[in-house]
């Protein structure tokens, strides 16, 4: 998205779906519309040569709106349709080893909770244990190896290559009391695991 749409635009977006890719005003002047480099020397070269400046136009046009149709296909495609994948944030280990996502981590934890529980997946009454638990789980487990959180890289897209939530989370739960993970004690583990996917390559679109 940022090949077309306003740099500012993007930084300030907490969400990719907020960001309106059809409102002129969200886009980049067609001058600045990044269309890779091997084309933009191409287009330099013709400009000189063989093409006039409305051919040159008409080209970046005709490639913003590429853009635009290939984004909205993507989006209407992503994970973040689905509320399961919107609130994985809570087990990302990145941010479960930083000190000011504490309150949001426990925000999305409880938004990912009653979505199971408005699907019938899981015991309201289970709720609060779960989320205490979470929070014993960062600070006893998670505080003694925060590095090794904060440098987690998860897979995106088709690769495999990257680390794994769920191998991170036993190596370093091994020994303790917690159950590992924490906070899937009664969760249906497979609606998490999926929506973790779909959380995890996401980042891709952006």
């Amino acid at each position: 998205m940022e090949c077309f749409v306003k740099t500012a635009l993007m930084q300030a977006a907490s969400n990719v779906k907020t960001v309106d890719v059809n409102n002129k005003q969200n886009l980049c002047d067609y001058t600045k519309i990044d269309v890779g480099f091997s084309a933009n020397k191409i287009c330099k070269d013709l400009s000189k040569k063989k093409i006039s400046d409305q051919q040159h136009l008409e080209f970046r046009m005709e490639c913003r709106a590429f853009l635009q149709a290939l984004v909205q296909k993507l989006l209407s495609r992503s994970p973040l349709n689905y509320k399961m994948a919107r609130y994985m944030p809570a087990f990302d280990p990145r941010l479960m080893a930083s000190a000011d996502k504490r309150d949001s981590n426990r925000t999305n934890l409880q938004r990912l909770l009653q979505e199971l529980i408005d699907k019938q997946r899981f015991r309201e009454q289970d709720a609060d244990g779960v989320l205490q638990e979470n929070l014993k789980f960062i600070d006893e487990v998670v505080a003694q190896d925060r590095s090794k959180y904060l440098s987690f890289s998860p897979a995106s897209g088709s690769s495999d290559t990257g680390d794994r939530v769920d191998v991170l989370l036993h190596e370093n739960n091994a020994g303790q009391q917690q159950v590992f993970p924490p906070t899937m004690v009664g969760c249906p583990a497979s609606a998490v695991a999926v929506a973790w996917t779909g959380y995890s390559r996401t980042r891709i679109f952006c």
